[in-house]
């Protein structure tokens, strides 16, 4: 009976080996060879923009082959948040799983648009340097001209038909160098100025040098092949809006109108070519859990420095939860409960598809955020610029009254009282006012402020002429023993030249006391409401068209004659 001796073990073993590894091998060729790869061309259809961020929709449509398939995203920015990706597929297929990757060799938009930039600056230079080049060339060669004509003239010329034809060359040639030197210059010019203006648009662009792009694998599984929908959405960085108000008010009788616009900035490397935008109060990146406030300990505490011992205070420390575990925590949950939202609305998108509406701007208010949804499509290039979007226009009831503080500034001020003002989702923004169809200035939107009225300038008015004057007959300086007795009267004449009665809420002061031994008293106030701790006064006025009313008031006050006292 044959027996293998130890080699022929070591043999079999080694080719056991072998065969293991070649089956291995054929296995993952034929796995390879069973997911189809093929490039997934997807359209931006619908883009949310956050405050911080946005959210990016894609579609996209290929034919599927029976087995697996693995559709490749190319060209997405390289700001994109891995944890954010959701995939959700229309037709006869299963999507096994996805994976993302940064691809060095594909660029996005705005890094092709700068390398454009960078290869038409190179043109532009290479440019001029020939134009310098040839110029120089030029001015050489009229130097060897000049030279030449020195040396002839120091030698004998037999004839005088050769001086006239070496004056008609020298001329003639003299001429086309400085004809040419000069077309030169004026090209080099042109060059220059083109090469400036490309440099200006360079630096005043937010473009970055080239950079890599992302792209996104969906490994996908059909058992009959057929056409497959796909709908991809990822969050990004680099793109943000913030709102802005156009407030209009044409007659003092009637509402207000309030123009919605935002403000939206982008620099993904994506560009947004006739999308779907809505734009949200919230903040995906910012993390949705709630923070825990750890107890508040007391204690004493010793502290050594060079060998002696300082003297002991009492500290406070909170006991935090570990850094590291803590933000890891926050941005897992965050990224979980975003990803949650995105599918609820791809969810959506699929099963209710688009919808059409007759309204510019269709307004949904979650429970932390407020959701603008801007019906006509826009295209906002990657460009870092800023770009206008309107919302939409509310007609805004308010009691409208003019306020006037002459002794600081003469004029008067339209301010519009807008009672429950929270129910108008108005946001902290800047707003532009135009009154009577005349841009007066700028203000700002602030609903932080408590109280259920919003109180809104809305600029000057010329139409009230405002004058306020001291009496020199009253203002005079008595001394009684040991005090001193001063006295100030002031006039006031308001002039309503509008077409219509106004209110006006009219203010100003009298001095208050802070020392025992200066009194103050106040006389023939008009009627004003005044407020003692402050001296406020306040008068409320309500003026027929082309009428003119006066206010008279003042004040005694009594304080050592030896005191110094700055009075108005």
């Amino acid at each position: 009976m044959w027996r293998c001796d130890g080699t022929s073990k070591k043999t079999k073993l080694i080719m056991a080996k072998y065969i293991l590894s070649f089956l291995g091998l054929a296995l993952f060729c034929q796995v390879v060879a069973q997911n189809q790869v093929k490039n997934l061309e997807t359209q931006i259809e619908e883009v949310t923009v956050f405050l911080d961020g946005a959210q990016i929709f894609r579609t996209g449509k290929t034919q599927l082959q029976a087995g697996r398939s693995e559709l490749v995203v190319k060209g997405l920015s390289s700001l994109l948040d891995p944890n954010s990706i959701v995939v959700r597929g229309k037709g006869n297929f299963t999507v096994l799983g996805v994976e993302n990757s940064n691809n060095y060799f594909t660029l996005t938009n705005d890094s092709i648009q700068f390398l454009n930039w960078q290869n038409k600056q190179e043109e532009l230079e290479e440019k001029v340097a020939k134009e310098d080049q040839a110029i120089l060339v030029y001015s050489q060669e009229k130097t060897a001209l000049d030279q030449s004509m020195e040396l002839k003239n120091t030698q004998t010329v037999q004839k005088s038909l050769e001086v006239k034809d070496l004056v008609d060359f020298f001329r003639t040639r003299s001429f086309e160098i400085y004809q040419k030197i000069e077309e030169s210059q004026k090209r080099k010019k042109a060059l220059n100025e083109e090469l400036t203006k490309l440099k200006k648009q360079m630096e005043g662009s937010s473009l970055n040098n080239p950079n890599y792009s992302t792209e996104v694998r969906i490994l996908v599984n059909s058992d009959q092949g057929g056409t497959a929908e796909i709908l991809l959405s990822y969050v990004l960085r680099g793109a943000s809006w913030h709102p802005e108000y156009d407030i209009r008010v044409n007659e003092v009788n009637k509402p207000m109108v309030v123009k919605s616009k935002a403000v939206v900035v982008q620099n993904t490397g994506e560009n947004w070519k006739e999308v779907q935008l809505t734009l949200s109060t919230g903040t995906p990146n910012k993390s949705a859990i709630k923070p825990i406030l750890n107890p508040y300990y007391l204690n004493y505490y010793s502290n050594a420095y060079g060998g002696y011992m300082q003297e002991s205070k009492a500290y406070s420390n909170t006991s935090p939860a570990p850094l590291a575990q803590s933000e890891s925590l926050d941005k897992a949950r965050s990224a979980m409960s975003f990803e949650r939202q995105a599918k609820q609305k791809a969810d959506a998108r699929f099963d209710q598809g688009q919808l059409a509406s007759s309204i510019q701007v269709s307004q949904t208010e979650g429970a932390t955020n407020i959701s603008f949804e801007i019906k006509m499509p826009y295209s906002i290039p990657s460009d870092g610029k800023n770009h206008m979007v309107d919302i939409g226009e509310t007609a805004i009831p308010a009691e409208y009254q003019y306020q006037a503080v002459p002794k600081l500034d003469k004029e008067a001020f339209l301010v519009a009282q807008v009672v429950d003002w929270d129910k108008y989702d108005l946001m902290q923004a800047n707003a532009n006012i135009f009154l009577e169809g005349t841009f007066t200035g700028r203000t700002v939107i602030n609903p932080g402020n408590p109280g259920d009225t919003l109180s809104l300038t809305l600029g000057r008015d010329k139409g009230i002429i405002i004058k306020r004057e001291k009496v020199k007959d009253y203002s005079k300086n008595q001394s009684l023993g040991g005090d001193k007795k001063v006295g100030r009267k002031f006039d006031i004449s308001i002039r309503n030249n509008k077409k219509e009665a106004i209110k006006l809420v009219l203010e100003d002061q009298i001095p208050v006391s802070q020392n025992a031994e200066i009194e103050v008293e106040a006389m023939d106030l008009s009627g004003a409401d005044l407020d003692e701790p402050t001296g406020h006064l306040k008068w409320e006025i309500n003026l027929e068209p082309s009428k003119e009313q006066k206010i008279k008031f003042g004040y005694k006050m009594k304080y050592p004659k030896n005191a110094s006292i700055r009075i108005e």
